[in-house]
């Protein structure tokens, strides 16, 4: 008796653990994608997202972009001892995912504005049924993006195309339809809450639901064992 209440007293305790460990990962990887996106918060609060000022918000998206990716980076690195959560590292690997995707960040940011441009534009002129196909289709190509922004977090990411990383995206996208799927529901359930609360607002939780999106994604993919098939 005294044995299987020791046993049981031994889970408790590792669960308690595992789960006061990764809620501590989360609040401290949302407050560094918080960090990071001050200037895309503060332009917020400045000015309105229209089409007019649209311009204006172009290089806070692309660092919006670049968080993402290093939080994925920050994640995947999270697993080594000597890889600490701190902010200098956040920092480090900020730079470094600047430095070796910018053209993934750059394509991205461009395709994002054009998403939006194409949504006002048949909000003005009133064909939301057209926005519902328009709706799923960018959110399967952001569901992919996440898959581009982990494969991106692997040192040796650098030494395939950006046309290999769309293409794999895409066959680990049709491969994982699960995983597909739940990424898409978390983008469908931001737009959604987009049209009741401010963008400013709700990227002070984009840290979390990232977080969130990288462990869906970890669940089925493995980035170790994607690179070492691309090698044999």
């Amino acid at each position: 008796m005294k044995k299987n209440f020791n046993w049981n007293f031994d889970i408790i305790t590792d669960w308690t653990v595992l789960g006061v460990n990764w809620f501590y990962k989360l609040i401290v990887q949302n407050l560094y994608f918080v960090l990071s996106n001050l200037l895309f918060i503060a332009m917020l609060f400045v000015f309105q997202l229209t089409l007019n000022n649209f311009p204006l918000f172009i290089i806070p998206i692309f660092l919006f972009y670049v968080s993402l990716a290093t939080q994925f980076k920050m994640i995947e690195q999270g697993g080594k001892k000597e890889n600490e959560i701190s902010f200098g590292r956040y920092r480090k690997y900020y730079h470094k995912m600047i430095k070796d995707n910018w053209k993934i960040f750059l394509f991205y940011t461009f395709l994002t504005s054009f998403i939006i441009f194409e949504v006002k534009v048949l909000w003005m002129a009133q064909r939301g049924l057209l926005l519902i196909p328009l709706l799923i289709t960018a959110s399967f190509l952001a569901s992919g993006m996440f898959f581009v922004f982990l494969l991106s977090s692997d040192e040796r990411a650098s030494q395939i195309s950006m046309g290999q990383k769309f293409f794999s995206m895409l066959l680990v996208s049709y491969k994982l339809p699960l995983v597909t799927v739940v990424n898409m529901i978390w983008i469908i359930i931001v737009v959604f809450a987009l049209q009741r609360f401010s963008l400013a607002y709700l990227l002070f939780l984009g840290g979390a639901i990232n977080y969130m999106i990288c462990l869906n994604l970890k669940r089925r993919f493995s980035v170790r064992l994607y690179f070492e098939q691309i090698e044999k």
